[in-house]
């Protein structure tokens, strides 16, 4: 059938990213996974353009701000634009990404716009221990750039080990603005 690939494609409720995604990786050869979150059935499909799209379309930008870097992961999208509507309505704006899968996508745009901004947050809804998130931010390290960083903002994580975590990502705007005055 062709090439055993290992891209995971995990697009969100926006009809740019979707299409792109599909268009491009649906009738290439290879193995794929691409699928939707069951939270997006009977949602309406935002419409908002990308205004930066990577060139495997991994990586989607939606927004162009100069106070915080905001990069949603799986399938938080939606509430990546709520967080973003919200730092508008508070009079800042954002750089707002949304990583659709993860293998061997280059950062280097999203590194750019920690630099310019100088604050990440990261919105990520998937339930692993290990998230991509904890590598941009190891990146980030890495790379000596100065950023002031917010991740307790995902699923999964939380101090009971074994126990049961709630099925949705909850979103602390208290905390979200504490985190934008500091």
């Amino acid at each position: 059938i062709g090439d055993w690939s290992s891209d995971v494609c995990s697009s969100d409720l926006n009809q740019d990213d979707i299409s792109q995604v599909i268009n491009s990786y649906l009738v290439s050869n290879g193995f794929r996974i691409i699928c939707v979150s069951q939270r997006a059935f009977n949602k309406t499909i935002n419409t908002k353009k990308a205004s930066f799209v990577s060139s495997d379309k991994s990586i989607f930008k939606y927004s162009i701000g100069h106070d915080v870097t905001l990069v949603s992961y799986n399938f938080a999208l939606e509430e990546a634009f709520n967080v973003e509507n919200f730092l508008k309505d508070n009079g800042f704006s954002c750089e707002l990404y949304h990583v659709n899968y993860v293998p061997n996508q280059s950062l280097e745009e999203i590194l750019q716009s920690c630099k310019l901004t100088g604050k990440l947050i990261i919105l990520d809804d998937s339930k692993s221990v290990t998230k991509y998130g904890d590598f941009l931010a190891g990146l980030i390290l890495q790379e000596g750039i100065k950023c002031k960083y917010m991740n307790h903002l995902r699923r999964g994580c939380e101090d009971i080990d074994y126990g049961v975590n709630k099925d949705q990502l909850i979103i602390d705007y208290e905390k979200i603005l504490k985190f934008m005055h500091n």
